[in-house]
């Protein structure tokens, strides 16, 4: 209860504010979107008893089932043995002791530390005792904590000094108990018998706030708000000052509440929800729970709440503002906006008509005589009026609603689907059929084809930079009209037949076209080029466009919203980048299900202040950009290293040479998108370049060289907007033995050895090779030298003894049988000699190098030399003669051994048959020539006499063969046998 010297100066202080109000800031009310979190995503209970944010950007959790560390994404539920009983797991409160210490209270473990080393309990927990609950922990300054418990008892430690003072008698149980550090940095206490500062030593009574059971929490401007369970009252160190009589909370006062940095005050009741104090009135927040537990402000100036069955939940101011149904929006699926005169925003539907859009809400439509109850689209006159296309008429209407609208032109055939005023005042309008119209002052002027007009159902009008008239059709014509006339473009590449949904010209002389399904065209310098999905764009429809006041193209498609750098677009239609990093906007962002309208332009507009209005199939949605670019990331945090597969201290900054693999998981705690946070990361020591690493948490490396390295990490939000400060970690990659100084070493001492031993060996190879190159000289003289032989000792003596012989037959032209004689002779001498030439020239061919190919030869060589001899030759070569290459003289001497013991069988055996046999045995060669002749005596074998054998056998001896020969009255035979040469 107040005392009576409270409520007289309170109502004193209503009858001064005329209303109930005093001192009470004037803060607006505002749209916030909502999202939850609960057990199904991570949270091990639904029960959120308080909500902490480090030093580091992580949120820290005190649930029913234990402590959560949250980086936006992904619950990590912090465990120890000193919260694994099932009481224990209880977290009441958690906050910051300092800069590397947590402070966790639990219900049986008291008191619990969390530093890097882990979990240990507090010595305060001994002074608590035990069988009673901590309800809040709150921090003074860096080990300066203060512990309230259940039983109102308050321990206060200050660098190991604890001081302890007990519950003041007479304190309201409904009271949970609050804390606040006024801007002076005086301690206040709220735990049942109205509020207590400390003064040093112990907690003193504030007289001026007399109520029984209140919450409190500090305000920026100095003081303190205090909540009653029926009233909100403002005390800044002097007067109790009453801003709101009318508590919608009831019945006990809140048991959470702070003051945000923009100056409201959110209170948590215990079975009404949450309320936030807007300067004029309270704000009910919905959420998921009507029981709060906590309330906390991030960096980011978002307002997290736990409760007390409906898990975490996050209010965020919503960065669109959606009129939907509640605002007088009908569902359509059409829909035109657009500003006239600047600050009056206008919205025009087939459903609703033309209406007013004033504050949050679409105003009836006026009281006046032809007012359109179906109007699309719609655009600002540069007179002052708003041009309206009314199905099959065109209307101007005065937006003070002065007059009623003012038909214009005649009624066309077909609706009006586009509007859009030039610089010069003229009024462009187009639509279904072929419909184009331009009206400058009385005179109205319509379009087709003798003007070079041929399109139908025009969807978008624009004008460019130079003056000149664009308009797109829903089949994909695109016509440039100047002068009056226009000339339809050829169709840009890509398009396709696509319909044209939107056309932009800006400023700079680019003309930009939404496609029905081409992605986004840019005119320029005469070009088209097109942008797609494949360079980045989230979606190939686009049906809105429009511009901001800070660089970024805006776009409205069939499913979703987004933005661009401009300056990043034009890059990449020029061919310097190959991808753009547009920004969509859905369900996180408070925009779930957003479908641009599409049939009629313009669906979107920029207003004069800089918001952004767009029609969709939901509402009008109102972005603001300055909002759009407040997003905020903290700096980056290496979380984990892991070498091999297994976690790695930070402390130890010497890896192994073995280790093959180094892991890095990092984050940068945000809670605004913090799916769409960005992240770059490289190894000095390994590259100077930065990796582009998306929205990936990590990073790998393999089988890093010894030396010393610094990962570094950074991160930027979904605006691309780069934090500056970067997260690094420094190691070493220690050395192999073999890469020590010693081992080094030793390797130079072994290269240089093994150098001196590499030079010798290619000495010797190189002196080698020239001994081979030298032998094959040699080998290539003695083949000419043996060439030039046979030629002299074949070719020229048959020569000679042919012209001797045409010598002799000229002497004896007279004797005809002589003639006959000598021509015979003469004749048999040429094919002898044609024989010996052919030999000579096969012998020289290269292609003749193998073991088959001679064999071959020396048969059919015997055959040709037998043929015209009283002599019948059999020639017995088998098929399967290996293709053993043979050196020229291997080939010559067999050769030549062959065609001495044929000439012999010819001049001395008086054989009538010889047969020759070539075949191959395992890895020796054989060769034999038999005859039926007289034979010869066994020792003319071996006769000096007998050169033919005895050329046979050194020509035998010289390849490592043998010879045998046998000799009767029946016959001789004659038998060569040969290694076969090794491949």
């Amino acid at each position: 209860m107040l005392s009576l010297r409270i409520l007289c100066a309170a109502a004193l202080a209503l009858l001064a504010m005329a209303g109930g109000r005093l001192g009470a800031q004037q803060v607006p009310e505002e749209n916030f979107s909502i999202r939850a979190w609960e057990t199904d995503e991570g949270l091990p209970h639904n029960g959120v008893n308080g909500i902490f944010q480090s030093r580091d950007g992580f949120l820290w959790l005190a649930t029913q089932g234990g402590l959560v560390r949250f980086n936006g994404i992904e619950f990590l539920q912090r465990r120890s043995e000193l919260l694994d009983n099932p009481r224990a797991s209880r977290v009441a409160d958690v906050i910051e002791e300092n800069d590397d210490t947590l402070l966790v209270a639990c219900d049986v473990s008291g008191l619990v530390r969390l530093t890097k080393d882990g979990f240990s309990v507090h010595p305060l927990s001994a002074e608590l005792g035990e069988g009673r609950r901590i309800n809040a922990i709150f921090s003074e300054a860096p080990d300066v904590f203060w512990i309230l418990r259940n039983d109102r008892n308050v321990w206060r430690w200050d660098h190991g000094k604890i001081l302890h003072i007990a519950p003041p008698v007479g304190a309201n149980a409904a009271t949970f108990g609050t804390f606040a550090r006024a801007k002076d940095g005086t301690i206040y206490v709220a735990r049942g018998l109205g509020v207590e500062r400390f003064d040093g030593s112990g907690l003193v009574r504030v007289p001026e706030i007399d109520a029984t059971g209140v919450s409190i929490t500090s305000s920026a401007e100095g003081g303190l708000w205090v909540a009653s369970a029926d009233s909100l009252w403002k005390w800044d160190g002097g007067a109790l000052r009453l801003s709101s009589s009318t508590a919608p909370w009831s019945s006990a006062p809140p048991i959470a509440m702070l003051e945000d940095r923009r100056g409201a005050v959110w209170l948590g009741s215990k079975a009404h929800g949450i309320f936030r104090w807007a300067g004029s009135g309270f704000q009910q927040v919905k959420i998921s729970h009507a029981r709060i537990a906590a309330l906390h402000e991030d960096r980011e100036g978002n307002i997290w709440v736990g409760t007390s069955g409906g898990g975490l939940n996050l209010i965020q101011r919503a960065r669109f503002q959606i009129l939907g149904e509640q605002s007088g929006w009908t569902p359509e699926i059409e829909g035109c906006v657009a500003e006239c005169p600047p600050g009056k925003v206008w919205f025009a539907s087939g459903g609703a008509g033309l209406r007013e859009l004033s504050g949050d809400r679409l105003l009836p439509p006026p009281d006046l005589t032809g007012w359109p109850s179906r109007a699309v689209p719609l655009y600002p006159g540069s007179d002052g009026h708003l041009w309206v296309g009314a199905n099959t008429q065109l209307l101007r209407v005065t937006p003070d609603l002065s007059l009623p609208p003012d038909r214009v032109g005649p009624v066309v055939a077909g609706k009006y689907h586009a509007i859009h005023v030039a610089r010069d005042g003229t009024v462009w309008a187009g639509g279904e059929d072929a419909v184009l119209m331009s009206v400058k002052g009385p005179k109205v002027t319509l379009y087709g084809p003798a003007d070079g007009y041929t399109g139908i159902q025009a969807q978008a009008i624009c004008e460019d930079a130079s003056g000149a008239i664009w308009v797109g059709t829903e089949l994909g014509d695109l016509f440039r009209g100047v002068g009056g006339h226009f000339t339809k473009l050829a169709e840009p590449p890509g398009l396709n037949g696509s319909g044209i949904r939107v056309l932009n010209g800006d400023a700079q002389g680019h003309v930009w076209i939404g496609t029905g399904g081409a992605g986004l065209m840019l005119w320029q310098g005469g070009k088209f080029s097109a942008l797609t999905e494949e360079q980045g764009l989230p979606y190939n429809v686009i049906s809105q466009m429009v511009e901001d006041d800070f660089g970024s193209m805006w776009f409205g498609t069939s499913s979703a919203l987004f933005r661009a750098d401009k300056a990043e677009l034009l890059a990449c239609a020029a061919g310097k980048i190959a991808q753009v990093t547009p920004v969509k906007y859905g369900k996180d962002d408070g925009l779930a299900g957003f479908s641009a309208a599409a049939n009629y332009q313009p669906s979107s507009w920029k207003a004069q202040d800089g918001r952004l209005f767009f029609v969709s199939r939901k509402g009008i949605v109102i972005a603001d950009p300055k909002q759009q670019r407040t997003d905020w990331v903290g700096p980056p945090v290496i979380e984990k290293l892991t070498v091999n597969g297994k976690p790695w201290p930070f402390a130890e900054n010497r890896i192994p040479y073995h280790a093959q693999k180094l892991d890095f998981d990092f984050n940068a705690p945000t809670f605004v998108s913090p799916d769409k946070v960005r992240f770059r990361y490289r190894l000095a020591g390994l590259e100077s370049e930065w990796n582009d690493a998306g929205n990936l948490r990590s990073a790998s490396y393999a089988q890093l060289s010894a030396g010393s390295y610094q990962f570094e990490v950074q991160a930027c939000n979904r605006e691309l907007d780069w934090n500056g400060e970067t997260a690094s970690l420094k190691f070493v990659v220690l050395p192999a033995w073999w890469e020590t100084w010693w081992a080094r070493g030793l390797a130079v001492l072994l290269g240089a050895g093994w150098l001196i031993v590499a030079v010798r060996y290619w000495s010797h190879r190189r002196l080698k090779a020239r001994l081979l190159e030298l032998e094959a000289t040699r080998r290539v003289d003695m083949e000419r030298s043996r060439i030039a032989r046979d030629l002299h000792d074949g070719l020229g003596a048959g020569l000679t003894q042919i012209g001797m012989m045409a010598e002799e037959l000229a002497e004896d032209m007279n004797d005809p049988q002589e003639m006959k004689t000598y021509s015979t002779r003469i004749a048999g001498r040429v094919r002898g000699i044609a024989r010996d030439l052919d030999a000579a020239v096969w012998t020289v061919s290269p292609k003749n190098d193998t073991l088959a190919a001679l064999s071959s030869y020396i048969g059919q060589y015997a055959i040709e030399y037998f043929r015209e001899t009283p002599v019948r030759c059999h020639v017995d070569l088998p098929e399967d003669i290996p293709d053993s290459h043979l050196s020229p003289d291997v080939r010559h001497h067999l050769f030549l051994m062959a065609k001495e013991i044929m000439n012999n069988v010819l001049k001395h055996s008086g054989a009538s048959h010889v047969t020759l046999a070539i075949r191959t045995a395992g890895e020796r060669f054989h060769l034999e020539i038999a005859d039926d002749g007289h034979g010869f005596p066994a020792d003319d074998v071996v006769a000096p006499a007998r050169h033919g054998l005895k050329n046979i056998r050194e020509r035998v001896a010289e390849l490592g063969g043998s010879l045998g020969i046998r000799s009767s009255a029946s016959g001789t035979a004659i038998a060569i046998e040969l290694p076969l040469p090794k491949p």
